[in-house]
């Protein structure tokens, strides 16, 4: 409690906590079943009701073979929330083997009573073509006549598609009124949507303390991706002061919750010792933890200091061997300074031909740092022939992709051009 209180005193939490105000937020999580579907509720029995709570309470301590058992015993009563208790436990396989014909099966059943959640949880397997014939037009029928019924799931399925074109032409507003009646009903995930438009300016005016507003009401929901972008807004100061101490503190809760992410950016604060004590074993471990999570940021992030032998001992053939495969997945950042290294031999032997190369593989992607130091090259005959014209070209894609130094790199070599 000292913590929380220490930092809801920060101006970052100050500012935040007004901004929430403003919205009508609270800043106290909800109890966990109002993020579920608002199903329509019907008078049932008490002795109905008690063995429905008796099956959740058993499903949320993991103890699969009661929930399941009780679950069946709901269903044969033919009570809804049975039906969709028993597809949910065939459809992860709790209590009893993994089936998904049968999870459909029940879900079927159910969705025949206007089961909100179970009508979702059939939109999700059309739509990914599990079981029934991929179709995403009619997924999205499903999960609009979920969202009737009050699924808040379901609104935020229609918000996703609508950003993604899935099923919809592609809609930003739309996708934001969708996930704005998600986040009414309490949605997490729909607020992280949120948080992600305001910073990004997709379908709504850029608004980085907005954002910063929806990823800490998403966080107090203990949405492991609204705790990750929370730290991330301390961490890189957008609409906020940078404060790593409290980045780390985020990035810690983002781990507990189950992002993959938070590993990397919680490694990187403990290698720079910025804000927090340097830890460089525990940083390895957090890169470790990443690695086994299959991210390509940590397998970079560790290969750099294997390959430049920064903190620990140099490995160039262990620290090549993690960034090649970010390379290989195109982490243009990693592509890119995998190129500095090789253009300025930090671990590896001069090789400018292969710098060039792997600056034009991300300036591809649209990497602008990568087409900054294409226009360098030009101009400058590295690696390549000196050629000022394509220098100015690739200045002028890097400005372009939003690379503020090569503005004074294109002014400089337009000043030269115009003397040749």
């Amino acid at each position: 409690m000292a913590v929380m209180a220490e930092k809801l005193a920060s101006p970052f939490w100050t500012l935040t906590c007004a901004v929430l105000l403003c919205l009508g937020l609270s800043l106290h999580a909800a109890p966990a079943k109002a993020q579920a579907d608002n199903n329509r509720q019907s008078t049932v029995s008490s002795e109905i009701q008690k063995i429905r709570q008796e099956a959740w309470d058993a499903a949320e301590k993991e103890d699969y073979e009661s929930s399941f058992r009780l679950y069946k015993q709901l269903a044969d009563a033919g009570d809804v929330e049975g039906m969709y208790g028993l597809g949910v436990s065939y459809g992860k396989g709790h209590g009893t083997a993994q089936d998904n014909e049968k999870a459909v099966q029940w879900y079927q059943k159910a969705a025949q009573l206007d089961h909100a959640a179970s009508i979702t949880a059939l939109g999700v397997y059309t739509e990914l073509g599990t079981v029934l014939p991929k179709d995403a037009q009619k997924a999205n029928m499903l999960y609009e006549r979920a969202a009737n019924l009050g699924s808040a799931r379901a609104e935020y399925y229609i918000g996703y598609n609508y950003s993604e074109g899935i099923g919809y032409h592609e809609d930003d507003a739309e996708s934001i009124r969708w996930y704005q009646k998600a986040a009414a009903k309490n949605y997490a995930r729909a607020m992280t949507q949120l948080g992600l438009a305001y910073r990004s300016g997709e379908g709504v005016e850029k608004d980085a303390l907005l954002a910063a507003a929806w990823f800490m009401k998403g966080a107090s929901l203990d949405d492991k991706d609204s705790l990750f972008n929370l730290g991330l807004t301390l961490d890189q100061g957008h609409g906020v002061a940078v404060n790593y101490a409290q980045a780390a503190f985020w990035y810690e809760k983002a781990i507990e919750a189950g992002n993959i992410q938070a590993y990397n950016n919680l490694a990187v604060i403990k290698v720079d010792g910025v804000g927090v004590a340097r830890d460089i074993s525990q940083a390895i471990e957090l890169y470790k933890k990443g690695i086994a999570a299959d991210d390509e940021w940590a397998m970079a992030n560790l290969g750099f200091l294997y390959l430049k032998g920064e903190h620990i001992k140099q490995d160039v053939e262990a620290g090549l061997k993690l960034i090649d495969v970010a390379v290989e997945r195109d982490l243009n950042w990693a592509v890119t300074k995998l190129g500095v290294a090789y253009e300025e031999a930090k671990g590896v032997r001069v090789d400018r031909h292969k710098a060039n190369k792997l600056y034009r593989r991300a300036a591809t992607n649209g990497h602008a740092e990568a087409m900054r130091y294409l226009g360098l090259n030009y101009e400058n005959g590295i690696g390549v022939l000196r050629d000022p014209v394509v220098a100015e070209q690739w200045y002028t894609k890097a400005i372009e992709a939003g690379d503020e130094k090569a503005k004074e790199l294109l002014q400089k070599i337009k000043t030269k051009n115009t003397k040749l």
